[in-house]
């Protein structure tokens, strides 16, 4: 339990630190080392909301894993499987599932947060999203 925690502790801090680096590479066209720079500096200042942005998606994610079982048991009731066995892979349809509903929305807030890191102070060369999709 303590290295699992240790762990967690351990990603809310790489999170805190480089958290915006898709976004920052996709958007501003730049290598790696330039986007973990990138990253820093956008998240200066803001370090603490994207570490509590990120445990709120731990926690938040964890009630639909929690649930994925009964769902599972519920989906394979319906469609009258009873043995434990073979309602297994049902099991972990559904985590698999709201897994990627999940991720969706961890991408959805990174992309929120860089938007609005980025129309802050720390202000990119770009000046219109739009201009990548160009």
């Amino acid at each position: 339990m303590l290295a699992f925690l240790a762990i967690q502790t351990v990603g809310v801090g790489l999170i805190a630190a480089w958290g915006l680096i898709a976004p920052v590479a996709v958007v501003e066209r730049c290598n790696a080392r330039a986007a973990f720079s990138r990253s820093w500096a956008l998240l200066s200042g803001n370090r603490w909301i994207l570490a509590w942005l990120d445990i709120a998606m731990i926690m938040i994610g964890a009630i639909p894993m929690l649930a994925a079982f009964p769902l599972s048991h519920t989906i394979a009731g319906a469609m009258g499987v009873t043995s434990a066995k073979t309602y297994l892979p049902y099991s972990l349809l559904a985590a698999d599932l709201l897994s990627s509903i999940m991720g969706m929305l961890w991408l959805m807030m990174t992309a929120v947060s860089y938007r609005q890191l980025r129309s802050g102070a720390a202000a990119a060369m770009q000046d219109n999203i739009s201009d990548v999709f160009a």
